[in-house]
């Protein structure tokens, strides 16, 4: 039964880790879903299911409620898959796993998480105006502004990643997907690693995919694309460095070409590249 497997996960992490929510236990009754579309209550929609915005009985936060559809059994497998390892993780900067329920009406398969209020980092610098951006971040996203910030966003959210990822790291586990659509923007600007659908864990039978090379060209290290080796501590510093990239030059990363040419290029040694800004060398060696 998925409530008293979940039951059983909060009552024991609440020993480990404190949670964002107090939850001791979800049921469904106790799991609102705000209607609406995008802008109100639909936070994304994908073939097999959707994120939508809901609120817990009893208490005033906003939560984010991912749905998968029945009768898509290989993505109701991996989403069990990725709430088994969730429940392993417990860190200031890697969403939280709240709780996991079952639709009585249809059987869709609900996992409830921390809402970041923001969307992800990839919304704010490419859909968003500069100036909201900054204004949600803290700062300015300018590198020449930046090199004279003590806490510029674009040297603090990669602080905040790696913190992640060293967590992540310690623990045995490979994110897998690292890219700015699944690095999540809370209140005050802080970041939460987020989407562990391609993650597995070092060592152990857990992992959230088959051996088949998945996730975003663009951010992928050469060995995934040409050789077709599973994600890795490495593949994963790999995609925070295309991370920082990113934030540093405004740019998504190889803006504008076509995937299998993103692959190419990767993996003939070609990188994004950074915006020339005159101290900026000496300041990553540094």
């Amino acid at each position: 039964d998925v409530n008293v497997g979940m039951k059983a996960m909060l009552a024991m992490k609440a020993t480990q880790q404190p949670r964002v929510l107090r939850v001791a236990a979800i049921a469904y009754d106790d799991v609102h879903l705000i209607p609406g579309g995008f802008g109100a209550g639909l936070l994304g929609r994908g073939a097999t299911g959707e994120v939508r915005l809901g609120t817990l009985q009893g208490c005033d936060d906003r939560v984010a409620v991912k749905i998968v559809k029945p009768e898509s059994t290989a993505a109701i497998s991996a989403l069990q898959r990725e709430l088994e390892l969730l429940q392993r993780l417990g860190h200031p900067h890697v969403v939280a796993l709240l709780g996991a329920v079952q639709n009585r009406v249809d059987s869709e398969m609900w996992a409830i998480l921390e809402y970041a209020e923001h969307g992800s980092l990839h919304r704010l610098l490419h859909e968003e105006t500069r100036g909201v951006a900054e204004k949600v971040l803290g700062g300015s996203l300018n590198l020449k502004d930046a090199m004279s910030m003590a806490n510029s966003p674009v040297f603090r959210i990669p602080r905040e990643i790696c913190a992640a990822l060293v967590y992540l790291h310690k623990n045995r586990v490979v994110h897998g997907d690292m890219k700015t659509a699944n690095v999540l923007i809370a209140g005050k600007g802080r970041c939460k690693l987020a989407d562990f659908g391609l993650s597995r864990v070092l060592n152990t039978q857990v992992s959230t995919v088959n051996a088949s090379v998945r996730g975003t060209p663009a951010y992928m290290a050469p060995e995934l694309l040409q050789h077709g080796q599973p994600p890795s501590f490495q593949s994963d510093v790999y995609g925070l460095g295309v991370i920082m990239a990113e934030l540093c030059s405004g740019r998504p990363p190889f803006d504008g070409v076509h995937m299998f040419a993103i692959m190419m290029q990767v993996c003939q040694g070609q990188r994004p590249t950074l915006v020339e800004v005159a101290g900026l060398t000496e300041l990553i060696r540094g």
